[in-house]
C-alpha cells in the first residue's frame, strides 16, 4: 500500500529538447582565400618547376681583365738590385751519428773509470737455488711442529662431567607447595557476606494482552496489488494472487 508501482508514460519528442543537426551551407565557397591571395605561384604546377639558379656572371672580377697586378704586387715594387738576385741552394746537414769502420775498442769509459785491484779476483755470483726441491731426497720427519711439540707419556685425564642443578625426585610429590602455602582458599563459612542496596534486576511482563495491531502490521499488509509489476517483476513470471484461506493463514500465522 506505501510503495505502489507507478505507470511510465511513453516518452514524447520535444522539439526544444532536441539537439540542433549540422547543416552544411548550399552555397559554394569561392577560391579566392586569404593563403591563395597572400602565397602566388608562379608557375602553374610548382611541383613540377625544377630550380633553375639565374646566370649572373662572374661576380668577383665583374668582367675586368687581371694583368697580374694584385694589391701586394702593387704595394712592394721589387728595385733594380733584387731583380737579379737567385735563389741560392739549400744545403743539407749531415747526420750526427755515424758508424765507425773498425771494431769497437775495449777500453770503455766505465772500464777506464773503475779499474780492478791486482791480486783481488772478482766476487763470485750466488745464483739462488730452484724453486723445486721435492725431488732433491726424501722429506725429514723431524718437522718444527714435531721438534717443539714431543709427546708427554702422561695419561689423559678423566673427564668429569658435572650433575645437573635441576634432579627430579623418586619420592611422590607433596600437596603443601609453595603456591598452594601462599594462596589458601580462605574458609568463607566463617565471614559473612554483605549485602547489596542494588535494586532487583528483573523483567516483569505485562499481563495485559498484546494488542494485534502494530504499526508495521498496518504498514505491510497482505494484499497484493491489483495491477501489474512492471520493474518488479522484469524478467520474472507473474505471481498468482492469494486465495481467502492462504490469506486468513497468514493473518493467524502473523498474530501467534
Amino acid at each position: 500500500m506505501s510503495y505502489k508501482p507507478v505507470p511510465l508514460a511513453p516518452k514524447e519528442d520535444y522539439p526544444w529538447a532536441a539537439k540542433k543537426r549540422y547543416a552544411p551551407p548550399a552555397t559554394t565557397m569561392d577560391g579566392a582565400t586569404v593563403y591563395n591571395q597572400s602565397f602566388t605561384t608562379s608557375c602553374e604546377d610548382a611541383r613540377r618547376c625544377p630550380y633553375k639558379q639565374p646566370d649572373h656572371g662572374d661576380l668577383i672580377s665583374m668582367g675586368a681583365s687581371n694583368d697580374g697586378l694584385s694589391c701586394y704586387g702593387a704595394s712592394f715594387e721589387p728595385t733594380e738590385g733584387h731583380v737579379h738576385i737567385q735563389r741560392p741552394e739549400a744545403t743539407k746537414p749531415d747526420d750526427n751519428l755515424r758508424t765507425g769502420v773498425g771494431d769497437v775498442a775495449k777500453d770503455t769509459i766505465n772500464k777506464m773509470s773503475f779499474p780492478g785491484w791486482p791480486g783481488v779476483a772478482p766476487p763470485q755470483s750466488i745464483a739462488p737455488p730452484p724453486s723445486i726441491l721435492a725431488m732433491r731426497g726424501p722429506m725429514s720427519r723431524t718437522t718444527t711442529t714435531r721438534h717443539d711439540y714431543t709427546a708427554k707419556g702422561a695419561e689423559k685425564p678423566a673427564i668429569i662431567v658435572p650433575d645437573g642443578e635441576i634432579k627430579i625426585s623418586s619420592r611422590p610429590l607433596e600437596g603443601k607447595t609453595t603456591a598452594a602455602m601462599s594462596f589458601l582458599e580462605p574458609d568463607l563459612s566463617r565471614f559473612e557476606r554483605q549485602k547489596s542496596y542494588a535494586p532487583a534486576r528483573c523483567y516483569n511482563p505485562s499481563r495485559a494482552p498484546f494488542d494485534g495491531t502494530t504499526v508495521a502490521r498496518m504498514s505491510y499488509t497482505g494484499e497484493q496489488p491489483t495491477g501489474p509489476l512492471i520493474v518488479a517483476a522484469r524478467g520474472r513470471p507473474a505471481l498468482e494472487p492469494l486465495s481467502e484461506e492462504e490469506r486468513a493463514k497468514n493473518t493467524a500465522r502473523e498474530c501467534s
